[in-house]
């Protein structure tokens, strides 16, 4: 299971105050668990948001490297 971590959305410049966490309280995601844990590609996914796609595709791509 592949996972998106902060790392992820900062390589993509993606600020926290004005973009992540108001993303995380839309789509129901907690944002403290989201620090420790990371979220699922799928969930992000799933969402439809195109940011939140594009983590996914990072991280999946990360993954695939360190394998």
């Amino acid at each position: 299971m592949t996972r998106i971590y902060r790392h992820h959305l900062r390589a993509l410049g993606y600020c926290s105050r004005d973009g992540i966490r108001p993303f995380m309280e839309r789509h129901g995601f907690d944002w403290n668990d989201f620090l420790a844990n990371g979220i699922d590609v799928d969930d992000a996914r799933a969402t439809g948001d195109g940011h939140a796609i594009a983590a996914a595709e990072l991280a999946e791509r990360e993954g695939a490297r360190n394998g």
